[in-house]
């Protein structure tokens, strides 16, 4: 299997910030292998990939739901990033992203627009709505700052460069990979019935949907604790 390392070096190298956003690590067979390839230039470099806690509160969510993909999807996502902490880190951002309403991509792009005046970041994401806002904050007149780049994880767990920053756009990246039903399903392998995240961490399991959001805002120390776990 071969990957464009020199492309993953570059964005690496050359950004300050690396974010990723649920729906890509919740394609978890790409995860995984994106995982393998680009940990060795993440340490050589000295970096980490940045996870907004809206993130992780969304994948606690996905634990609860009721479509058995979510559920698995966002288990094993946790446990990569556990199992990978000295790659990840998780990040607490200041745009109310604690009060555990609404979806993480408005606190991430707000987030990065608020750094990109002195910061080169890099926003890893499957979904090209995402991607495609985040690259149009280059072309602001208002204010000028930092470069803002954008790439997907490709079938290899390679970087892929997204349709919105080249010339002549292609067809080659999905509108979106996952968000609510994934586009194209891989096949997932059978994990066995482990604790869930909210069990794990000390977090209730009793509790419907529908309360998610109250009591994320409720108990969202705990979740900033768990958070912290990776620092």
């Amino acid at each position: 299997m071969t990957t464009n390392s020199d492309y993953i070096t570059k964005q690496i190298q050359n950004n300050q910030i690396i974010w990723i956003d649920t729906c890509t690590m919740m394609y978890i067979q790409r995860f995984e292998l994106f995982i393998k390839n680009v940990r060795p230039i993440l340490l050589e470099s000295n970096k980490k990939i940045q996870i907004p806690d809206c993130v992780m509160a969304e994948l606690a969510k996905h634990q609860l739901s009721s479509d058995e993909y979510k559920q698995t999807s966002a288990t094993e996502a946790l446990s990569l990033i556990k199992a990978n902490n000295d790659i990840f880190k998780v990040e607490h951002l200041d745009n109310d992203a604690s009060n555990g309403e609404n979806f993480a991509d408005p606190k991430i792009l707000t987030v990065i627009l608020e750094k990109r005046r002195n910061i080169p970041q890099l926003l890893i994401s499957n979904d090209q709505r995402l991607t495609s806002d985040a690259y149009k904050f280059n072309n602001l007149e208002s204010f000028y700052g930092s470069k803002v780049s954008v790439c997907y994880i490709g079938a290899n767990g390679d970087m892929n460069m997204c349709d919105c920053v080249k010339s002549k756009p292609t067809k080659e990246q999905p509108e979106i990979i996952y968000k609510d039903r994934v586009v194209e399903k891989e096949v997932i392998k059978e994990v066995p019935h482990d604790k869930t995240f909210m069990e794990s961490y000390g977090l209730p399991v009793g509790i419907t949907v529908g309360g998610l959001g109250t009591y994320v805002l409720c108990n969202w120390k705990q979740i900033v604790k768990f958070a912290k776990s990776f620092a």
